[in-house]
C-alpha cells in the first residue's frame, strides 16, 4: 500500500486535528478538470468532518494544483485501481471507508446514511444503490444493476462500498488483480463472514458508467437497510 502524497507539507496540521467521521477514497483518472467538478460537489460533506482522500496514477503538476485545494489529500500512486484504493486507506484516518467509483456522486447526508445504517444494523459493510440520471436507457441500466444485486450476481462497478476499517485491514483490502473493485472487496468480506447492509437512497451516475457489467460475483445477499 505504498503512495506518494502531493501535499506532504500539511502532514504535522492534520495530526493535531479530530479524526474526521468518514474516509471517501476517490480515484481519478478522468481530466482534471472534470475530477475538479466531481471535488467540488462533494465540498458539503467536508465541511461536515468527512476526509476526501484523491488519488491520481500519475503526477501531473496542473491537476495536482487544482485537485489539492478540493481533497483532504492527494496522493500520487502509479498503479492499478486497486492499488490506489489500498494506498489511499492506508493513509485514512476514520474508522469507516468509502470506496467512491470515479464520476459517481454520492447522495446527501451519505455520511449520515452510513452511520445509521452500520449502527442500526450491526454490520461491517455495505453499498448504496445506484442510480442513472439520463431517461428511458437509465431507468433501465438501474434496473438491471439492482437486479443483479437482489440475485446475488455481483455489485457493479458504480457501486459505493463503504466498510469498517478493521473489516477492510482484516481481508487485507482490495484484491490486487480485482477488475470490479466493489464486487471483488464484497466477495472478500462476504467470505468472512462480515455481515453486509444496502442503503437504498441511490447514488448517481451517468448512463455511460452504468452500462458496463461487473466481473466479479458475490456470493450472497446483504440486508436492506
Amino acid at each position: 500500500m505504498n503512495g506518494r502524497c502531493a501535499d506532504d507539507g500539511l502532514d504535522a496540521e492534520r495530526t493535531c486535528e479530530p479524526a474526521p467521521r468518514l474516509s471517501v477514497l476517490l480515484p481519478v483518472a478522468q481530466d482534471a478538470a472534470r475530477a475538479y467538478a466531481q471535488l467540488r460537489l462533494m465540498a458539503p460533506l467536508r465541511s461536515c468532518g468527512v476526509e476526501l482522500i484523491a488519488s491520481r496514477g500519475a503526477a501531473a503538476a496542473n491537476a495536482a494544483g487544482m485537485l489539492r485545494h478540493m481533497a483532504s489529500r492527494l496522493l500520487i500512486v502509479p498503479a492499478a485501481l486497486p492499488a490506489q484504493y489500498n494506498a489511499a486507506a492506508a493513509f485514512a484516518r476514520a474508522d469507516v471507508l468509502l470506496l467512491l467509483p470515479e464520476g459517481v456522486l454520492l447522495p446527501s447526508f451519505a455520511d449520515q446514511l452510513v452511520e445509521d445504517a452500520l449502527e442500526l444494523n450491526g454490520g461491517d459493510w455495505g453499498w448504496f444503490d445506484v442510480r442513472c440520471t439520463r431517461g428511458m436507457r437509465g431507468w433501465f441500466a438501474t434496473a438491471w444493476i439492482r437486479l443483479r444485486a437482489s440475485r446475488r450476481a455481483g455489485l457493479h462497478r458504480t457501486h459505493p462500498l463503504f466498510v469498517r476499517r478493521s473489516a477492510f485491514m482484516a481481508v487485507g483490502g482490495v484484491p490486487p488483480d480485482a477488475t470490479c473493485v466493489p464486487a471483488a472487496l464484497a466477495r472478500r468480506l462476504m467470505a468472512s463472514a462480515h455481515s453486509p447492509v444496502r442503503i437504498r437512497t441511490p447514488a448517481l451516475a451517468g448512463y455511460s458508467c452504468l452500462v458496463a457489467p461487473a466481473t466479479d460475483k458475490r456470493t450472497d445477499k446483504g440486508r436492506e437497510n
